[in-house]
């Protein structure tokens, strides 16, 4: 048994689709999460407890990274025809292994681009040619 069968969220990639238009793999992603924003109040009969009352439910901001690519421009194509349209989609990411096989998966709500990021184009410089995309979302289906 090799240690990508014991650890298979190591050496991933996360396959991106939106509204059903598939955005590519992609090699990072960050700011996958959720928080609840509370308001502290004192008990009324005993001042030293305090009551946490649950307010609005909200979504971090979603990073993703990769290598630029042939996969480029249909991000591209997504970014460019949600601000002729700006209607917020369904999305899905897919924690992939190597072999390609799913490790886990989120279905977003309310899917909607938020910021792309080319390259730093420098001839002098042997760095790899990135772009990253960061989406918002209302929430997990």
């Amino acid at each position: 048994m090799s240690l990508a069968d014991l650890h298979p969220g190591i050496s991933v990639f996360f396959s991106v689709t939106v509204d059903t238009v598939p955005l590519g793999t992609w090699n990072k992603l960050s700011g996958l999460g959720m928080s609840i924003q509370h308001a502290d109040r004192t008990d009324t009969a005993m001042s030293m407890f305090y009551n946490h009352l649950p307010g609005a439910m909200t979504y971090s901001p979603i990073t993703l990274e990769r290598l630029i690519g042939p996969e480029t421009a249909q991000t591209l194509n997504w970014f460019s025809a949600y601000h002729m349209l700006p209607i917020p989609v369904t999305g899905q990411i897919v924690c992939l292994t190597q072999d390609m096989e799913p490790v886990m998966s989120w279905e977003l709500l309310g899917v909607s681009p938020r910021e792309w990021r080319g390259p730093t184009l420098d001839a002098g410089s042997a760095a790899a040619l990135t772009e990253t995309l960061t989406i918002n979302h209302m929430g997990f289906l």
